[in-house]
This record gives structure tokens, C-alpha cells and sequence, in this order.
């Protein structure tokens, strides 16, 4: 085995292992699953790539793969960010290799200088993506017609079955890395709201069908949420697929079918323009990095018409008790109306928040908007 896939086996055994410590730590439900396979690993074949056997006599292989919410606009939905980070792995080996005994004034800002180099290369990734990429990176890592991993079960079935023998008991799942930056967006569930931490992915409604459609085929879904360049976990679930227990399974560990509500759906709510500059300056200790933010905001008719209907769509899905995701806008406005609203009967439209925000006068939203602001750490002026 060479050094390329020795890493690739420790990489996948470390996002298994991260995910059976957030599940034990959590405790509960999700600490009972991960009792229901654990057992000893074996990292070292493919097809499927881990294969786990328990004292009981069961033998579970898992599949691992990883999805993106920062892809590439191509069939093969290439992960933007795994590049990046081959590309800084490349720089920082190089830079270490020159600069091994001495550190200077010069070295420390070429430190910087690939630093900030890497952060711009991701500002811009992540001003480029929609919530749509990461569902899509999904389907096509599960159900592409050459490269799709459900294509594949019934040759990891016969592999464990070859290599263990027919007569013991085989299970078999997938290990999803997905690696996502929703943070900032705010999340509705039972009556309470919250903004994500980077990181953090619900299960929103494209991504929750498209991992029951595979859940049929599979005992095991393992999920392991990450920040797209980072190694620490954010979240973990390991759900139950066996007897079509996939939404049970899911909502003991608060995995709901999530709306998404507000601009950045299915195209990126910012537009970019030029590649950006970096300007890194020195005082001494200190060396402050600045980065130019290229991403145009799309026209405000725009924007506020999207925030007018997310609205509408979340005072219904709130009347309804169903969790959802909003952006900045549609949050403001759904909590600003969501008591006014009550005195409304029926379904409500996008006319409808338009007439009720008409009936708010302008010194209280904006004094909303600016409590609103404080009230999240985001600033004033908001309405």
C-alpha cells in the first residue's frame, strides 16, 4: 500500500472513529446506535472500505464518501475545497522545507501570504456556492449511473460475503463525510430559533429524500458533519436503516426534513467580481492580513422579494410546528410578523406580508431591525 492510500484509510478510519466519539458523548439514542455496531475495524480493503466485525457474528462494511457544499460546476461535482486544501498542504510543506532553522521578519510574512492566499481562494468558494450544490454533490456521490455508490451494493455484498463466508450475518452502510458552511443561517425547530455554526447541516429537504431513497437499499447511514477545511466534527448521527426504520431512526436524533427559505437556494445569492487582492502589513509583532470581499450583493427589489415570500413560506411551516432554515432577510421578517400575523385565518401568501409590513410604521422596523441585530451580535441598521 503506498503513502496515497495508507492516508486514505487513516482518513477514512478517523471520520468513523470521530463519529462513534460524538455519538458516545452525546449520549441517548445516539450513543445506543453506536453500541449496535461497534466492534473491530478493519481499514485495510475497499469495496466496501471499512468492514467492522462484532462479537455477536455480524460483520458490517461500510462505504465511505464524502460531499461538498463547494463544488465545481461539472458532471463530476469536484470538491473545491479538497483542492484547496492539497493546494496549502503543497505550499506549507514546501515553505517549511526552505525556512526549517531560521524565521525572520521576511519568512513570517510569506506565512502570512499563504495564509491569506488560502482564505481569499475560500471567501470566494464560499460566495460562489448554493444550498443546491450540496444536495446535488450528494445524489450524484449515491446514484450517478457510472461512478454512483448504490450501483455498487450488490458487488459489496458478494465481496463480505467471499470474505467471510456465507453463514455469517452481513450488514451494510454508508459513511457520509459532508462537509458544509451554513453558518449564520438561522434554524426554526420546535418553536425555538438558533443560527448554525459552520459546519452545522440540517437535513434539508432535497438531502433528507435523497438519503431515504438510499436508506432502502442499506442497514446503516453514518453521518459525519464537518466545516469544508476543517478537522474537527460538528455534528454525528448513525441511523437505523434496517425494517424501513430510516425516519424514526432520524427523528429520535432531531434529524428533521428542513425547509430551506430565502435567496442561495438554487443559484449563490452573490455574484462575483474580480478574483480579489490581499494586502499584508506588518507592526511589529503584529501582521494584519486584508482581504478584498469581491462577492455583489444581487439588486434589493430582488433580495426583499425573496425575503417577502421565504417569509410567507416560514410564518406557514411555523403555524405548522415544521422546522426550517432561514436567511438574514426572511428571519427579520418572519419574526417581526410572526405575532401580527395570528390575527390573520388561512394560508399566508406573499400579498400578505407585503399589506403587514405596510401596517408597521417605518421608525418600528426599523427600531425591530436594529433590536434584531443586537439581539444576534450582527450589528445595526438592519431594517
Amino acid at each position: 500500500m503506498n503513502s496515497v492510500d495508507k492516508k486514505k484509510k487513516q482518513h477514512e478510519e478517523d471520520v468513523l472513529d470521530d463519529v462513534f466519539t460524538y455519538c458516545r458523548h452525546a449520549g441517548g439514542y445516539r450513543k445506543k446506535q453506536v453500541l449496535k455496531i461497534t466492534g473491530e475495524v478493519y481499514s485495510g480493503g475497499e469495496r466496501p472500505d471499512l468492514i467492522i466485525t462484532r462479537g455477536n457474528g455480524f460483520v458490517i462494511g461500510l462505504e465511505h464518501f464524502r460531499v461538498d457544499h463547494h463544488i465545481k460546476k461539472d458532471n463530476k461535482a469536484q470538491s473545491k475545497d479538497a483542492e484547496l486544501c492539497s493546494c496549502l498542504e503543497r505550499k506549507r510543506i514546501a515553505f517549511c522545507d526552505s525556512h526549517n532553522e531560521w524565521l525572520d521578519d521576511q519568512t513570517y510574512e510569506e506565512a502570512a501570504e499563504i495564509l491569506g492566499d488560502g482564505l481569499l481562494h475560500y471567501m470566494q468558494n464560499r460566495s460562489a456556492a448554493s444550498y443546491s450544490n450540496l444536495a446535488y454533490s450528494l445524489d450524484k456521490r449515491l446514484f450517478d449511473r457510472s461512478t454512483g455508490h448504490a450501483n455498487k451494493l450488490a458487488a459489496y455484498r458478494d465481496n463480505l460475503a467471499e470474505k467471510h463466508g456465507k453463514m455469517v450475518k452481513t450488514e451494510l452502510g454508508y459513511l457520509i463525510e459532508v462537509r458544509s458552511d451554513f453558518g449564520g443561517l438561522f434554524l426554526t425547530s420546535d418553536y425555538v430559533t438558533r443560527q448554525l455554526a459552520a459546519g452545522e447541516c440540517p437535513l434539508f429537504e432535497d438531502i433528507y429524500d435523497c438519503l431515504e431513497r438510499a436508506a432502502k437499499e442499506v442497514d446503516w447511514i453514518l453521518l459525519a458533519f464537518y466545516c469544508p477545511l476543517g478537522s474537527k466534527i460538528v455534528d454525528a448521527a448513525v441511523i437505523d436503516c434496517r425494517n424501513g426504520l430510516y425516519r424514526t431512526s432520524c427523528k429520535r436524533q432531531n434529524l428533521f426534513r428542513t425547509a430551506y427559505l430565502g435567496s442561495g437556494k438554487d443559484i449563490s445569492c452573490c455574484k462575483k467580481s474580480g478574483s480579489g487582492s490581499m494586502r499584508i502589513s506588518t507592526d511589529g509583532e503584529e501582521i494584519k492580513i486584508v482581504l478584498e470581499n469581491t462577492a455583489v450583493n444581487p439588486n434589493p427589489g430582488i433580495l426583499q422579494s425573496a425575503a417577502v415570500l421565504g417569509a410567507a413560506q416560514a410564518l406557514n411551516l411555523d403555524r405548522r410546528g415544521d422546522p426550517f432554515v432561514a436567511t438574514l432577510p426572511v428571519q427579520i421578517f418572519y419574526e417581526m410578523l410572526r405575532y401580527e400575523s395570528k390575527k390573520i385565518h388561512g394560508e399566508i401568501t406573499k400579498q400578505t406580508v407585503q399589506a403587514l409590513l405596510c401596517e408597521i410604521p417605518a421608525d418600528k422596523r426599523l427600531a425591530y431591525g436594529n433590536a434584531f441585530g443586537e439581539r444576534y451580535g450582527i450589528g445595526s441598521n438592519m431594517a
